[in-house]
């Protein structure tokens, strides 16, 4: 098993959890050095809107901008593609 805490900074981790002609369903998580916090979101197929459907509490919502904005540009990449393809996973490190 891949361990994904950086020593420094954050990880964020997308993965597609199921897909469907409206919307990619993922699941997402942002490794500090010490925790992980894990959350549930969707991506319109229609203009890669991202609305998060489960955020974890208080420790983990300073996160919530950083997670829409990887969710925002993985979408972006995918929308240009056709046919359209979600990635599978997207894994993105930043000294936030």
């Amino acid at each position: 098993m891949e361990d994904l805490h950086p020593s420094a900074g954050v990880r964020i981790l997308l993965e597609l959890a199921t897909a469907d002609a409206a919307r990619a369903h993922y699941r997402a998580a942002v490794y500090t050095p010490a925790t992980c916090f894990d959350y549930r979101l969707d991506i319109a197929a229609s203009d890669g809107a991202v609305t998060i459907v489960e955020a974890p509490t208080a420790p983990g919502e300073p996160f919530l901008d950083l997670v829409r904005a990887m969710a925002r540009t993985m979408a972006r990449d995918a929308l240009g593609n056709s046919p359209l393809r979600w990635p599978r996973r997207f894994l993105r490190w930043r000294d936030k």
